[in-house]
């Protein structure tokens, strides 16, 4: 959780990116 200015890690916010770069990743194989 971030106050506006500072990004700090979260449980949420890292799977979401994690599916993010994942997607990417396999669009980019085919």
């Amino acid at each position: 959780g971030g106050d506006g200015w500072v990004i700090t890690p979260e449980p949420t916010t890292a799977l979401l990116l994690g599916l993010g770069l994942v997607g990417l990743a396999v669009a980019g194989r085919r």
